[in-house]
């Protein structure tokens, strides 16, 4: 019974952590430098919630995932190893978004980098 809860929550953290990203990657696109307007106070509180929910939900993936795959042995699979890597980049992909994000928090009249363009 452990395991299913534990799966449980390791569900509801990815939806967190996926959810949150695309929340900060479509308010940095928003702020692109053709915006007309840029809401210092809404971006702020895009940082909060990226910093309170969504930063921790990537570590209870990550600490989830591990421990369940520990928990089924999983851990030498093809498919625990291509799952890794994909959640290693999208690690890195979220601390791209956090600090551009930070950024913006910390000079709203900073210009953006073309590749959040896409």
């Amino acid at each position: 019974m452990d395991y299913l809860w534990l799966r449980v929550l390791h569900i509801i953290a990815v939806i967190l952590w996926t959810g949150g990203m695309l929340v900060v990657a479509v308010t940095l696109r928003s702020a692109g430098p053709d915006s007309a307007q840029r809401n210092p106070a809404f971006f702020a509180a895009i940082h909060r919630w990226d910093q309170r929910v969504t930063a921790p939900a990537m570590f209870a993936v990550w600490a989830l995932g591990l421990t369940l795959a520990f928990m089924g042995g999983w851990y030498s699979s093809g498919w625990f190893i291509a799952k890794f890597i994909l959640v290693f980049v999208l690690s890195g992909i979220h601390g791209t978004l956090s600090g551009n994000l930070r950024r913006l928090v910390a000079d709203p009249g900073r210009t953006l980098p073309g590749t959040l363009r896409h």
